[in-house]
């Protein structure tokens, strides 16, 4: 299991009928269709995201952090690659970059928080997932429980 962090951007939104806000997303309850560019092997545009992987769900337009999902489904091989994700959890308040960065200033030089494409998937290293969320708020029992394999999300 990988962690990633997604990111989305309302203002430069290309896709029409296709969701770019996290906050109205995750708000939903419903599993969530994302398109973008990962780091891939073989040169497929989400060659290393799998089912099970977690995605911290990030408005890079607006500089926070909205919540945590689980991935559901890929299909990197079609030709329009996409993963479905399914809600773990949202923040009652979305939690600002430059917030967690006061927090844990370990966090300022994240690859992740890099400008980049739209809709772009970037690897995260698992200890620094744990900590964006530690520093969201999120206590460590919370943390295990929603890194779980099990964890819920919402039906597909």
């Amino acid at each position: 299991m990988n962690a990633w962090i997604a990111k989305w951007n309302v203002k430069d939104a290309v896709r029409p009928g296709v969701e770019h806000d996290w906050a109205t997303a995750l708000a939903k309850h419903l599993p969530i269709r994302s398109f973008g560019q990962a780091e891939g092997k073989d040169g497929r545009k989400l060659g290393n995201i799998a089912v099970h992987d977690r995605v911290i769900c990030y408005q890079s337009d607006r500089k926070h952090i909205v919540g945590l999902c689980k991935v559901l489904e890929v299909d990197s091989q079609a030709g329009d690659p996409f993963v479905v994700l399914g809600r773990l959890h949202r923040f009652m308040r979305p939690r600002l970059r430059v917030e967690l960065i006061a927090l844990n200033p370990e966090l300022t030089d994240l690859p992740a928080f890099k400008p980049g494409n739209l809709s772009t998937f970037r690897s995260l290293a698992w200890d620094d997932m744990v900590l964006i969320l530690r520093a969201c708020g999120l206590s460590d029992h919370e943390i295990a429980k929603l890194v779980d394999d099990e964890a819920r999300t919402v039906e597909v």
